[in-house]
């Protein structure tokens, strides 16, 4: 065996002997790849990596190289090798849709076509075989997939920021990668959670609901998002990753600022930590943090927000229309402590349409006396020509608009202001139950100190404009089991509740 070439049987006692990051020509066969003694290679670790988007055609055709075993070969892979003590894995780096079609195929998930050109002649003839078809019928041929190499590079000592160095700058220099799929590579929770949440990725599908696929027919290589605009296609290059990291990017960087590629990818960079400095979210401490208090409450809003809009109106959920729709409405929960989902989002797709008028015998053209964000005599455009770039510029006139509006009738937004202060003081709650004479405002029980509990009597949840505040004057004092059993309803209503209870008794 040649000294400057690791062929896969041997490549476990061949690694290991530097800790210089180093790459070295070799090769591997189906066998190693498929082989419950191999390590297990991981085909679809890496955030880079697209959607498994070959087609069947595209994977027999990858088998029919394999099968024939002539001058077509299968391209060169690469494959980092992460070696800890005794024990070591590999990591596919590129190559992904080819050895997966290899191992979909030796795993029995797809058969061969019935075309001529998979009668090989001499006898052999594998049409709509599959693995074990042609284990029984052709065992020789079987050997030979097994045994079938294909040429590769393993990479020992290199370090996830020089893998996704590798795979950009060096691997696909001369593809036209998206930024999306640039930043994909880099490694990080962030990143990890952005691609696994949204498309479903071998065999692994953490996917949210929000992002469920529609394909037009079992043969189509794209689809379209059940929630969304059917101009939104799902063509495997990360157009839902793009959409997700984009929404994360402006709630935590104020979307009002607008975003580019290069402060959105440096802005990935930095916060899961890539270069010398450590970021916000390098820890999995840190990640679980942000996951549990930032990202989950605000995607639950999300979906809330974009299943709410009515099937009529979905054509319009564009990238940019669906982003500005889930951001504007957050910040108004987030402002005021409530917003009613169903309400808001009928508003919004009513200001959209008022405000994209252009026809004076269907109304005013709203737009024509104002100008562009940022702007002293811009004129300003037709509400729906505003979703096609997300610069400050865009967004700023978007929400002057909406901002506009809300001032006029907030209520019609679904806003409920709620009163900021969420509980009554001790001293408050002691006080009232001292001149409730120690007794349960609901059941005139008298209540031990230790299981009194203060409720508004107008739920606080019904917002300061319904008298839902927190001030002695709408405070009752009653047991802790009557306080969880009221929850939010209302004082009145929880008396009759409570009286008819005591008539059924």
């Amino acid at each position: 065996m040649e000294e400057n070439f690791i062929y896969c049987e041997e490549a476990e006692s061949k690694f290991g002997s530097t800790k210089k990051a180093i790459s070295t020509l070799g090769d591997v066969s189906v066998r190693f790849l498929t082989s419950n003694e191999s390590p297990q290679i991981e085909t679809g670790a890496r955030e880079y990596q697209r959607e498994k988007v070959a087609g069947l055609f595209w994977k027999q055709l990858v088998m029919l190289t394999v099968i024939s075993n002539g001058y077509r070969k299968i391209p060169q892979v690469h494959i980092r090798v992460v070696k800890n003590g005794k024990s070591w894995k590999l990591e596919l780096i590129d190559g992904q849709q080819r050895i997966t079609s290899i191992i979909d195929f030796i795993n029995g998930k797809y058969t061969l076509p019935n075309t001529d050109n998979f009668n090989l002649g001499n006898g052999t003839d594998v049409r709509n075989m599959g693995i074990e078809d042609i284990r029984k019928d052709y065992p020789q041929l079987y050997q030979q997939i097994l045994g079938y190499r294909i040429s590769c590079l393993w990479y020992e000592n290199i370090n996830d920021e020089q893998t996704a160095d590798l795979f950009i700058n060096v691997l696909n220099n001369t593809n036209a990668m998206k930024p999306q799929e640039i930043r994909n590579a880099v490694r990080g929770k962030l990143s990890e959670y952005i691609r696994n949440s949204s498309r479903s990725f071998r065999d692994s599908d953490e996917r949210l609901p929000l992002f469920e696929r529609i394909h037009s027919d079992s043969k189509s290589k794209k689809a379209t998002l059940k929630y969304f605009s059917d101009s939104f296609t799902i063509s495997g290059r990360m157009e839902v990753d793009e959409w997700l990291s984009e929404l994360i990017y402006l709630l935590e960087n104020g979307y009002r600022k607008g975003i580019s590629q290069q402060s959105h990818t440096k802005w990935i960079k930095a916060v899961q930590g890539t270069g010398k400095e450590s970021g916000t979210l390098s820890t999995q401490e840190q990640f679980d943090e942000f996951l549990e208090e930032t990202i989950e409450p605000f995607m639950k809003f999300t979906h809330d927000v974009i299943t709410s809009v009515p099937s009529d109106y979905r054509f319009r959920l564009t990238p940019m229309l669906s982003q500005m729709l889930v951001l504007y409405g957050y910040e108004l929960k987030t402002k005021y402590g409530h917003l009613n989902t169903d309400v808001y989002v009928k508003k919004f797709f009513d200001v959209h349409k008022r405000w994209s008028n252009t026809d004076l015998k269907k109304g005013p053209r709203l737009y024509q006396d104002e100008v562009m964000f940022g702007t002293q005599d811009e004129q300003m455009e037709p509400f729906n020509k505003l979703f096609g770039g997300k610069n400050k510029k865009a967004i700023g006139t978007i929400t002057l608009i909406l901002d506009k509006e809300v001032l006029e009738d907030m209520d019609s937004f679904g806003i409920v202001e709620l009163d900021g202060r969420e509980t009554f003081t001790k001293p408050q709650i002691i006080q009232k139950w001292e001149e409730q004479d120690r007794k349960c405002y609901f059941t005139g029980e008298l209540l031990e100190i230790k299981d009194i509990a203060g409720d508004h009597y107008i739920p606080r949840s019904w917002g300061i404009k319904k008298g839902g505040v927190t001030e002695i004057h709408n405070l009752v004092v009653t047991s802790k089991k009557l306080n969880l059993k009221k929850s939010s309803m209302h004082g009145d209503d929880f008396m009759k509740l409570l009286n008819e209870e005591m008539a059924v008794a």
